[in-house]
């Protein structure tokens, strides 16, 4: 390996290991939060993005086992570490969520597990050696153009409410760095399919940090209507004696 080609991948796949294992850590504050107080209310990440990037995730995981690609040890740590902090997400989401959420959010995390089953059933029976790789990728593909949805919808909900409650901007700026950062390394290996859907999601994640910032500024923040929901909703009611 040349001095050229070592720095590439030191850059390309050492720095985007590191920033994307920062980035599946992401949701564990709420995590944390939510096992403190057993309630939803002040969790900053989103649960439908949390649920799109838990499909992702275990696509991006499937794609990265050897009898699928050439075995890709960076991919199959961060996305194996990124599952299981999604799958402590989405459980403590359910158990502290009001029955509505909690329904809706079974029902998304179920759709999205059998999907992967599908995906993988389909890709392992259907398919011989290095023919499982395209069907992968391409369901892959499709999966993260459908993840570039949500930033959208949410820029559109700031912009229309004047307000911030939808978006953290933690989550975004680290989403930014880790969608880079995975953007190099989708250059490095030569991959459209995989490059195409990060540099889509880079854009779009800038464009909500201006959208964020421009609002931020000269909006109102009003406070999160769904943790006004779980509050009133976990009020217990006193009875007054006369």
């Amino acid at each position: 390996m040349d001095r050229e080609t070592a720095l590439t991948f030191v850059f390309a796949a050492i720095i985007s290991t590191i920033v994307g294992v920062a980035n599946a850590l992401a949701p564990i504050p709420d995590v944390k939060k939510m096992w403190s107080s057993n309630s939803t209310i002040g969790v900053t990440s989103s649960p439908p993005q949390r649920v799109i990037n838990f499909l992702v995730h275990l696509l991006f995981f499937w794609h990265s086992l050897p009898f699928i690609t050439n075995s890709d040890g960076l991919l199959v740590l961060i996305n194996g570490v990124a599952i299981l902090v999604d799958t402590a997400y989405i459980y403590m989401y359910i158990r502290c969520a009001n029955p509505t959420r909690r329904v809706i959010m079974a029902v998304a995390s179920g759709l999205s597990v059998l999907l992967f089953t599908i995906v993988a059933a389909v890709s392992l029976l259907g398919f011989k050696g290095h023919h499982r790789e395209p069907v992968v990728m391409w369901c892959l593909f499709t999966a993260q153009m459908v993840a570039c949805l949500w930033p959208i919808y949410s820029g559109y909900l700031v912009i229309t409410t004047q307000t911030v409650n939808h978006i953290s901007l933690f989550e975004i700026s680290n989403g930014v760095l880790a969608e880079l950062a995975w953007l190099c390394y989708g250059i490095y290996r030569h991959n459209t399919l995989f490059t195409v859907p990060r540099a889509v999601m880079c854009v779009l994640l800038m464009l909500q940090v201006m959208i964020y910032e421009s609002v931020a500024n000269h909006g109102v923040n009003i406070p999160n209507p769904q943790a006004l929901r779980d509050m009133i909703v976990r009020v217990t009611p006193v009875n007054e004696d006369v």
